[in-house]
């Protein structure tokens, strides 16, 4: 067991020595004629003391915070989740793109457009109910009727990330037009 008052007297001698107006030597000016311990921060000429650790050579790179943070997730998550979540940039998403491969003029995504995969499924729906919309137009402007119609979405997962999006769709319409008879070109002729 250790005696209290050895350590409180202890730890009264260390705080007498680093208080000179406790010691009494304190010159008129009200300052102390002992000399003051180094600190931690340098010495007297501005020289800082070593601290244990080496000066990193120029070339090293410098951390920042982000790059430390995914340092960090990268001790516990694999490279290929934290591009799931979303943390580290799939370079396959970023650069995929939709076109339209239709010959409908009218309709969205002619030229290469970046729709990013948690909007991809919205962007294609979007986009095959133009075709169907316009469809249904012809066929009345036609004078006929749209039978079916029907719309696929074709799913897939990314294979940098695994991150699900729609990759495409497909719009397939059946419509009936009025067969009109020629008119002039029929000759009646009865024997």
């Amino acid at each position: 067991m250790v005696n209290g008052s050895n350590n409180y007297h202890s730890i009264n001698n260390a705080y007498q020595q680093l208080s000179p107006l406790k010691q009494g030597n304190v010159n008129n000016d009200g300052v102390s004629n002992k000399p003051v311990p180094p600190t931690r921060q340098g010495n007297r000429t501005g020289v800082p003391e070593q601290t244990g650790f080496s000066q990193q050579p120029s070339s090293a790179k410098f951390v920042t915070g982000e790059e430390a943070r995914i340092n960090e997730l990268l001790k516990t998550y694999d490279e290929k989740t934290l591009k799931r979540m979303g943390i580290i940039e799939c370079a396959t998403c970023a650069s995929r793109t939709y076109v339209d491969g239709s010959n409908d003029p009218g309709v969205s995504f002619k030229t290469p457009t970046h729709v990013g995969a948690s909007q991809s499924v919205q962007a294609v729906v979007g986009h095959e109910m133009e075709h169907v919309g316009r469809e249904q137009n012809k066929a009345s402007s036609e004078g006929g009727n749209v039978i079916s119609q029907s719309v696929s979405i074709h799913m897939s997962n990314c294979p940098e990330c695994g991150v699900s999006y729609a990759a495409g769709g497909v719009t397939r319409t059946t419509t009936s037009v009025p067969v009109q008879a020629p008119t002039g070109q029929l000759v009646d002729m009865k024997l």
